[in-house]
């Protein structure tokens, strides 16, 4: 087991609380060794299988629609989570996960369009996805997938999904 299971389990969970919030499907969320072989390089060390892949379409944000811009900025948001709770958790973590992230958020439609708008929605990305995730009931979300994370090592959606609206519901 990795010495970092912990960040990673954290990392894994701000996907995981992303796409629900977004509404964007996944199957499973894994930290298992086991699955990790089957379902990626080997060398990955947490894995958020989602049902959609990113970034199948080029976007020119001159004729982008509010439904294309969603669809393009959930995408982001779900990426850049993982980052984003290791972050609120600890300022000093193994950030190896995070460089995978931040090479699939390079292929973003929206952040590769022309300056200004590029440096404005990245600002907008980082700023919202850190907002979000700092949220009380937010930041008790990601401890609480991360827990079952790492007492299960793989959690479906649905499980992850559960979680969720039972927390909710005790607010």
């Amino acid at each position: 087991m990795h010495e970092n299971i912990q960040q990673i389990a954290l990392h894994e969970a701000g996907h995981a609380l992303a796409h629900i919030l977004t509404g964007r499907q996944f199957s499973f969320v894994t930290i298992d060794p086991g699955k990790l072989k089957i379902h990626t390089d080997g060398k990955s060390l947490g894995y958020l299988q989602p049902i959609t892949p990113y970034y199948h379409d080029k976007v020119n944000y001159s004729r982008i629609t509010p439904n294309e811009f969603y669809q393009n900025f959930s995408e982001d948001l779900t990426i850049l989570s993982a980052y984003v709770a290791q972050r609120i958790f600890s300022k000093d973590f193994d950030r190896t996960g995070s460089k995978t992230d931040f090479l699939a958020l390079n292929k973003s439609g929206l952040i590769n369009q022309p300056e200004p708008f590029s440096s404005s929605y990245k600002k907008f990305l980082i700023a919202y996805t850190f907002q979000l995730l700092s949220l009380d009931v937010h930041k008790q979300l990601i401890l609480k997938i991360a827990d079952e994370l790492l007492k299960n090592g793989t959690l479906t959606a649905t499980q992850v999904q559960k979680i969720v609206d039972q927390h909710i519901g005790t607010e």
